[in-house]
């Protein structure tokens, strides 16, 4: 049989312990109108299944109209990625020239005859988020692992200004709690105790039984929860052991 589990961090298993209350959760607060909340963090040990949600999220968000998901690296220049990517999106390009929005960026060329060039990735990214707007579009963007690094805080202080400007959009982090907590204890990022945060708790025991059982259909189920409890409620171990099973 093919392998239901997956040793890939952060993809979406074809056997997957679900955590629908927080998926819906966070999708509902971001669908709503008006908005209410645009940010969300989700936060628990490693190999709890944090990116796993997040890629969940965004996944379902991605299906529905006009919404577009944008999924940058805490590491690099997070403005420059995100103008980049909207740049790119093939979607946008028609509106951005009726706009008359021309841009030269580094590695970002969408020059139109006669406009003068915006040589400026934080007005860039601004002027492609109004006509965004104009055309009823949400933008998600979702960081993965935070930490308190230069990019991220500039970042992060840039999307409270696009916040306070009524821009359509939308914030997803995961992080360790220590990163977390670091990242809003910033004299300039203090917003960010004001959003909710996502603890991912061990997952349930007999959820994951029930799971390892339809899947192996085991004579005596309390292999199953056998199997369950020697994950420790981890998401990955969940992975890892079902993984393996499947190998015998």
């Amino acid at each position: 049989m093919n392998n239901p589990f997956s040793l890939l961090f952060g993809a979406k298993p074809l056997e997957l312990v679900s955590r629908t209350m927080q998926r819906e959760e966070v999708i509902e607060a971001f669908s709503a109108e008006p908005t209410y909340q645009n940010v969300f963090m989700i936060t628990g040990i490693r190999g709890s299944g944090k990116t796993v949600l997040m890629t969940d999220i965004c996944n379902e968000l991605k299906t529905r109209d006009h919404w577009i998901v944008i999924s940058v690296n805490p590491e690099d220049d997070i403005l420059h990625s995100i103008a980049a990517e909207l740049s790119y999106t093939r979607k946008y390009r028609e509106l951005f020239q009726d706009a008359k929005i021309s841009i030269s960026l580094p590695g970002i060329n969408f020059e139109i005859d006669g406009e003068p060039p915006i040589t400026d990735t934080r007005t860039a990214v601004k002027r492609m988020l109004q006509s965004i707007k104009k055309k009823g579009d949400r933008v998600l963007f979702a960081i993965d692992e935070v930490t308190s690094n230069s990019y991220v805080k500039k970042f992060v202080a840039e999307f409270q200004i696009m916040t306070r400007e009524e821009l359509p959009v939308f914030l997803l982090m995961t992080g360790l709690y220590e990163n977390i907590n670091s990242l809003q204890n910033e004299k300039s990022l203090t917003f960010l105790y004001r959003a909710p945060k996502i603890l991912i708790t061990p997952l349930n025991i007999r959820a994951m039984a029930v799971r390892y059982q339809n899947v192996f259909r085991f004579e005596d189920d309390e292999i199953s929860f056998k199997m369950a409890r020697e994950t420790k409620g981890y998401a990955f171990a969940f992975q890892v052991l079902g993984f393996l099973q499947t190998a015998i």
